[in-house]
């Protein structure tokens, strides 16, 4: 297997941080393909950056698990699978990070994780576009990011 050295990832999380409820968890299904790429969890980050009654701010997982099937001359059979206990957020401010598992932010208790699926991959200059869903608190949206494989 191949190592990930560096993996980051924008997550958008308007919608999540919109207090919504969503419906009851899902048992998730799993990955049905085997991964060539291991993220190096010492040396990754998962990142993003949000709005906050409209001051923006940046933070990251300190956790997260990624399955990842990537081929540079084959984007087009590569897949990312990423899982994100959401207890695991920080989002850079002693009152954010309390407060995110309540229903207004993430209702962690009783959606304990997220998680992002590719639908396709590109190449975009020198890193890549993911497309795919996105699905925290039980409600799946479609999103774009990209990222960097070093």
């Amino acid at each position: 297997m191949r190592s990930v050295i560096l993996i980051s990832l924008l997550f958008l999380l308007a919608f999540s941080l919109s207090g919504c409820s969503g419906e009851a968890p899902v048992a998730n299904d799993e990955p049905t393909f085997t991964p060539n790429y291991t993220v190096v969890a010492d040396e990754s980050r998962l990142g993003f950056s949000a709005t906050q009654e409209g001051v923006g701010f940046t933070g990251e997982f300190t956790e997260f698990d990624a399955t990842i099937l990537f081929d540079p001359a084959a984007l087009e059979t590569s897949q990312v699978w990423v899982t994100v206990p959401l207890s695991s957020f920080d989002g850079g401010s002693a009152d954010r990070n309390s407060n995110v598992s309540s229903n207004i932010w993430f209702n962690s208790k009783r959606f304990p994780t997220a998680t992002f699926k590719t639908d396709s991959l590109r190449a975009d200059g020198d890193a890549y576009l993911a497309n795919g869903t996105l699905t925290i608190k039980g409600l799946t949206k479609p999103i774009s990011f990209a990222f960097n494989v070093e």
